[in-house]
């Protein structure tokens, strides 16, 4: 689940009310209509390092429910097929849940009465900033790993719009205005639609939700397992938040439930998890990164290693390195080096004519005088990587592109000054 943001530090800083606010207050009033009870006492505060976020006016304990929406205030694959929803578009489709959430939400917002109005009204009218919408020019500029999340979600969303704009009929046309789809549903509102879905949805067990549906369609094509939860979508992410998310029955009525394995003091902000993610997948996802994030790492590429340290290796060595995998998922942490890093460190830089290379490195028997040298190549790594990534800095606040981006980058280059510290 998600919502985009501007880079997050959650420090107690004061908040400013937002409860006040006509979208928020018609939305508490279409949850309260439609049967939620605000048990924890929620209120909505925009927060100076995170932007909006929710606050709880009373303590939360250890597996406290933090909050519980009834099942029909979800927008979900049973949504979609209980209504005419699925008439849009020809039988023979096959779309994804994303595709379906994404086309759903732009119908209900160009629709003059719809239910879920209120929910879409407290929505950005404009799709959050992610770096997928980039141009391709300016996605070139970005470092190695950023580029290819940014090319990779790029390459998601217009698949998805391709699969769209080809399955949807060519003779349907709005009730409320009689327009043809191609001006309902265009490229600019898809985008809306398939942005909110990505930085909002929440996970949701689909053997749960295929239980609820009073019909299915074959248009499906993967497993309808995301779904859109009004208020949930508002809580912030934190990397150190336990929570625990659940489909339960309370009173004979299905609620999705959100429990936190923490606490937290009142009038603080409640956080919640959207996952173990590093700030790249925070950032390409999401539309936010965390300075501190424990999951957070410097990537590398197998090519700057072996241009750092000027490393051939011999046709067995390399057969080695690709067997085994250890040209990837190469980064340096403040654990270290990484499990694949050290170990094509060692296969690379050992002049010895050992045969036993699986053993040293699955064993993690490796000589003490490769050992020592480590801490020295790691900041060798990072020092490259450094100049690499000031570089890249220049160009991208020369072309002022987006102050997210440019503070990403600058937090990147404060956390490898942090790992050359830490390896002193």
């Amino acid at each position: 689940m998600g919502r985009t943001g501007r880079k997050r530090a959650h420090k107690n800083a004061p908040s400013q009310a937002l409860d006040h606010h006509e979208s928020a207050v018609n939305l508490r009033r279409f949850m309260s209509r439609n049967g939620f009870n605000d048990e924890s006492d929620l209120k909505l505060r925009n927060f100076p390092q995170t932007g909006r976020g929710v606050a709880a006016w009373r303590p939360l304990h250890e597996n406290d429910v933090i909050i519980r929406v009834p099942f029909h205030l979800l927008i979900t694959y049973a949504t979609l097929t209980s209504s005419n929803f699925p008439r849009l578009f020809v039988p023979t489709s096959k779309l994804t849940i994303h595709d379906l959430l994404a086309a759903f939400l732009v119908l209900q917002r160009h629709k003059t009465n719809s239910f879920w109005s209120d929910y879409i009204d407290s929505l950005p009218p404009e799709p959050p900033w992610l770096p997928a919408l980039l141009s391709e020019e300016r996605t070139e500029l970005l470092p190695v790993d950023l580029k290819l999340a940014a090319k990779k979600s790029r390459r998601s969303l217009e698949e998805s719009w391709s699969r769209l704009a080809r399955s949807i009929r060519s003779d349907w046309t709005c009730g409320c205005c009689g327009k043809n789809a191609d001006r309902v549903i265009d490229l600019h509102s898809f985008i809306w639609g398939y942005v909110l879905v990505n930085t909002r949805a929440v996970y949701v067990d689909p053997e749960t939700i295929r239980g609820e549906c009073d019909r299915a369609t074959d248009i499906l094509s993967d497993e309808p397992c995301m779904a859109l939860c009004p208020f949930l979508d508002m809580f912030n992410h934190s990397d150190d938040a336990a929570t625990r998310a659940e489909f339960v029955r309370h009173e004979g009525q299905l609620f999705y439930q959100l429990t936190t394995l923490t606490g937290s003091k009142k009038y603080r902000q409640v956080f919640i998890s959207y996952g173990g993610h590093d700030n790249v997948k925070l950032l390409t996802e999401y539309g936010f990164f965390i300075p501190g994030n424990c999951y957070d790492s410097v990537p590398l590429q197998v090519e700057e290693v072996f241009q750092v340290f000027k490393l051939v290796l011999d046709d067995f060595r390399y057969k080695f390195v690709q067997k085994h995998g250890l040209n990837k998922s190469l980064f340096i942490s403040e654990a270290g080096p990484s499990f694949n890093l050290k170990a094509l460190l060692f296969v690379a830089s050992d002049t010895s004519e050992r045969k036993n290379l699986a053993s040293v490195v699955y064993n993690d028997s490796y000589p003490e005088s490769f050992v020592k040298t480590t801490v020295r190549m790691c900041h060798k790594l990072l020092y490259f990587h450094a100049e690499k990534l000031q570089s890249v800095l220049k160009i991208l606040q020369d072309l002022e592109l987006d102050s997210l981006v440019i503070d990403f980058l600058r937090y990147r280059l404060d956390l490898m000054k942090k790992l050359c510290d830490n390896k002193q």
